[in-house]
């Protein structure tokens, strides 16, 4: 990006998805200064007016803003692979080192997908205080946007439920009131099971609203419910590859474009293209037994997210909204047009596809790389605190 304040970016791909959901325009990008959208206009148009900006051409790739997680662990990737240990027995094995070097390792795979916002409900110790704050300040280090909180439960006893608790407190106090953060939002989880109280639900509840934020009761069905002053969401994790393909309920349901809903990994994986396959083939309306439209899931997978977390001007493309967008490689084996881009995008895309990520005017991900990472280190670095959790 060029240090002139004055003079901006033009993104100049094949299509840009403005608004998701929206048909896909031709020959139309978008102009970036600072950390948002100043213009979109088509190319012409875009260069005319503005001769003196860096133009950044994008041949054979669609600009869309950036896929929303809106449900994750980010430290579940510990678990990933071959373990002897249950999820429980994990979770009382971590130390900070594991916690940090996970998501570290989780964020690069993250924004190498496309993924600029993370929703992430955070499972860790509650005897390591302060670790939801240490979470927050890596996702923001790595330029990630994210709404993050910590998943407060009693499994292991009622004072681990009230150190949960205490967590989300303090993130919120760093985030409405000391303003520490730039791109992190706090709220609150909890575990919406029966391992856990009602009376901790009601002070979770009681919490979220004190600081007008959002409250998320954990659960492990695939729908997750999210609840603020004046309304509710849903945010469906469909689990991926660990249903059959042949199953035959249908588990995303919409009722009405009235409600908030997001689409989310639940830490199962990285690649939000698998995420947004295995929603549509487990999708239908409310009086209808046909899947849901590509570009609907498009639009729950973005700007669907954001407003489910609650967060302003992010998810859409348009003048004054943040400069949160990805570039995807639209080298596919048959033809693409705007009219069928999503459903393109949704058969032959993945996490390999996004060419460039963006948040906040930043450019992180260019060419497929992501910038000032030591992909390599990142990677021995986990695999080392998850051999030293077995061992």
């Amino acid at each position: 990006m060029s240090p002139d304040p004055a003079t901006g970016t033009l993104i100049l791909p094949d299509y840009l998805i403005d608004i998701p959901g929206a048909p896909p325009k031709a020959g139309w990008g978008v102009r970036v200064l600072g950390e948002r959208i100043d213009a979109l206009a088509p190319w012409d148009d875009l260069i005319a007016s503005h001769p003196d900006d860096e133009q950044w051409r994008t041949p054979r790739q669609a600009l869309s803003p950036g896929f929303v997680d809106a449900h994750t662990h980010l430290t579940a990737l510990i678990g990933h692979g071959e373990t002897r240990l249950s999820w429980s027995e994990i979770l009382l094995r971590l130390d900070t080192e594991m916690v940090e070097r996970t998501v570290e390792s989780a964020l690069y795979h993250t924004l190498r997908a496309g993924v600029t916002t993370v929703g992430e409900c955070l499972q860790a110790p509650a005897l390591l205080p302060g670790i939801l704050a240490q979470v927050a300040a890596l996702m923001e280090s790595w330029g990630t946007r994210g709404a993050v909180a910590y998943l407060a439960s009693e499994q292991h006893g009622c004072e681990q439920g009230q150190a949960g608790l205490a967590e989300n407190a303090d993130l919120l106090e760093m985030c409405n009131q000391q303003k520490r953060f730039q791109r992190i939002a706090g709220y609150v989880a909890t575990d919406g099971d029966s391992e856990s109280s009602d009376e901790l639900r009601e002070e979770a509840e009681s919490l979220a609203r004190d600081a007008d934020a959002h409250c998320l009761f954990h659960t492990s069905r695939p729908e997750q419910v999210i609840f603020w002053i004046g309304g509710r969401g849903r945010v469906y994790t469909p689990l991926l590859d660990l249903r059959s393909v042949a199953e035959t309920v249908s588990w995303l349901i919409l009722h009405g474009d009235e409600e908030a809903v997001g689409l989310g990994s639940d830490g199962s994986i990285f690649d939000f293209f698998r995420v947004m396959r295995s929603a549509r083939r487990q999708s239908r309306y409310e009086h209808s037994r046909e899947p849901l439209p590509a570009s609907l899931i498009w639009r729950l997978a973005t700007s669907g997210g954001a407003a489910l977390l609650g967060l302003e001007q992010v998810g859409k493309l348009l003048p004054g909204w943040q400069a949160d967008l990805q570039t995807i490689d639209l080298t596919f084996p048959a033809p693409v047009t705007a009219e069928n881009l999503y459903a393109q995008l949704l058969r032959y895309g993945s996490s390999q596809s996004v060419q460039s990520v963006m948040v906040a005017g930043q450019m992180l991900v260019l060419n497929g790389v992501v910038l000032g990472v030591d992909a390599a280190n990142v990677r021995e670095r986990a695999i080392a605190v998850a051999k030293r959790l077995n061992s």
